[in-house]
């Protein structure tokens, strides 16, 4: 993968990390526990995708440590 299409991959997935951050804060204000912990889950879940492509290591699926590419 090119340095412009990591960039773009890390952006994306930071990106979804706050938006699943976001949802979890809702949630948590409507008292969806189960739902919010959900979110924050997938928010760590993105954030760490985001963080190992910066190594070029990626998963095909979860849990994390599963698959690793």
């Amino acid at each position: 993968m090119k340095s412009k299409q990591i960039e773009a991959l890390i952006s994306y997935r930071i990106e979804r990390s706050a938006e699943s951050i976001r949802a979890a804060e809702i949630m948590l204000e409507n008292e969806m526990l189960t739902i919010s912990m959900n979110r924050v889950y997938y928010s760590m879940f993105y954030a760490v995708q985001a963080l190992l492509a910066l190594y070029k290591v990626s998963f095909t699926k979860h849990p994390l440590g599963e698959t690793a590419l």
